[in-house]
């Protein structure tokens, strides 16, 4: 429930900042298209006010042009004058341009250009009239007080456009006041959510490292505990393995000392019998024949069940013979083909070790012999430095992951068992349809260090 609860407040709070992220990218681009405007504005204004400067630049031109052809009488005073026109169109377009969306602005620029027009009109009627050299048309054609007069005009002109100017400056100010007062409101609102949001992590962290901390440790004792239990349960296994050992060895000896002495001690009764009435009772002597060849299979088959509780070629012979003698009897009874490869010279092994290797090799046999439905089968005896490898490998139908791995498969698991016990590894590798291989390496013991030489 504290889980939800945090992540429903971490929600909320990245809501909000994202909220508050939005407002912020809002109001910087309303700011910034205001500011857009204002510098375009200021632009215009500027612009504006050297076109005006202009115009007044134009027309004095084309008075100066008019006076120094009434003082000479040159024409290239002309060129001024005739240019005057085209001149003062383009600057007023381009005026018109700027103050399109300024009714007021193209309201006084209409009545400049009229002044303008008015002014120029009068130059040219003076030109018309006057000749070079007449002073007195030459007063009454430049028109001093009406020159004077547009020029008062176009200064206003310039006067209001700085005026608007210094408006559109105010006003700009102030919206670069208030965008950054925004910005600065939001920003902090912002890093206050953040410092909220870290906070409340680093609580949050702090909280799930404990929990974290808490199941680990919890996690770790329900490890020991299992591996205690393992270890005594693997103990145990490996007690009742040694156990199962020494009763079978006990029922061999007394199989062999007991029962082979019984039925020993049979057979020659039935054969002193049978030797006695072979002549003078056929029938009973035949019965007696069939006697004795039962007896002696029973004798074969309590060597055969000696030898499966307690190999005596293991205690006598050593693990190699041992091995030899199973994979031949297993072979034989299956109808499989064995190839064994085994050491020439093998070094004394601990008595709980060879019992291991022969158990493997024996319950591995016996699942190639009952299940696998293979022709052929590899054992193989390796001593590779510091362990001893047994390997048993088939060319039968192979197991499933699932069979491999089933608790179920008590053969297996007896087999692990028995390395593990030993410190030793255990490993299959089965597929459908590919055979199957087992490998047990088992740890060798310490070797002694040689004596040394007396010197």
């Amino acid at each position: 429930m504290s889980r939800i609860r945090r992540s429903f407040t971490t929600a909320v709070f990245v809501a909000l900042g994202v909220l508050f992220s939005a407002t912020f990218l809002i109001v910087s681009e309303l700011a910034n298209r205001r500011l857009t405007v204002a510098a375009e504005k200021f632009g215009h204004t500027i612009e504006a006010k050297g076109l005006l400067r202009e115009v007044s630049s134009v027309v004095a031109e084309a008075e100066a042009a008019q006076r120094g052809y009434y003082l000479s009488g040159q024409t290239e005073y002309l060129t001024a004058w005739r240019l005057a026109p085209d001149r003062l169109n383009g600057l007023f377009a381009r005026l018109h341009e700027i103050w399109e969306r300024e009714p007021e602005q193209l309201q006084q620029l209409i009545l400049l250009r009229t002044s303008v027009d008015r002014r120029m009109q009068g130059l040219e009627s003076g030109f018309k009239l006057a000749k070079p050299g007449d002073r007195n048309s030459m007063r009454n054609s430049l028109g001093r007080e009406d020159t004077e007069r547009l020029k008062r005009e176009i200064d206003l002109s310039i006067g209001r456009t700085s005026r608007l100017y210094q408006d559109d400056m105010r006003q700009w100010k102030s919206d670069v006041m208030v965008t950054r007062l925004g910005v600065g409101i939001l920003s902090t609102i912002n890093l206050l959510l953040l410092l909220l949001l870290y906070t409340r992590s680093q609580r949050e962290l702090r909280s799930e490292t404990q929990e974290m901390r808490s199941v680990e440790a919890r996690q770790h004792e329900l490890e020991q505990l299992v591996e205690e239990r393992t270890a005594v349960l693997s103990e145990l296994s490996s007690d009742l393995q040694n156990e199962q050992e020494r009763e079978k060895a006990k029922i061999a000896h007394d199989i062999h000392d007991e029962l082979g002495s019984l039925v020993i001690s049979a057979r020659m009764d039935v054969t002193y019998v049978l030797y006695k009435l072979r002549d003078s009772e056929p029938q009973l002597a035949e019965k007696l024949e069939n006697a004795i060849q039962n007896l002696d299979t029973s004798v074969d088959i309590k060597r055969r069940i000696i030898e499966e509780l307690r190999p005596s070629a293991l205690d006598t012979l050593g693990l190699v013979p041992a091995l030899e003698w199973q994979v031949q009897q297993v072979c034989e009874r299956a109808n499989l083909r064995p190839i064994m490869d085994f050491p020439v010279e093998m070094p004394d092994l601990p008595e709980q070790m060879a019992i291991t290797l022969f158990r493997v090799t024996q319950e591995a046999l016996s699942n190639v012999a009952k299940y696998a439905k293979a022709g052929q089968v590899w054992v193989t005896l390796r001593i590779l430095n510091e362990y001893c490898q047994l390997t048993i490998k088939d060319d039968g139908i192979g197991l499933t992951d699932t069979a491999m791995n089933s608790p179920l498969s008590h053969g297996l698991s007896g087999m692990r068992q028995r390395a593990v016990s030993l410190r030793g590894t255990f490993r299959i590798n089965s597929a459908p349809g590919e055979g199957t291989t087992i490998q047990v390496r088992l740890p060798l013991p310490a070797r002694e260090p040689a004596d040394s030489p007396a010197t």
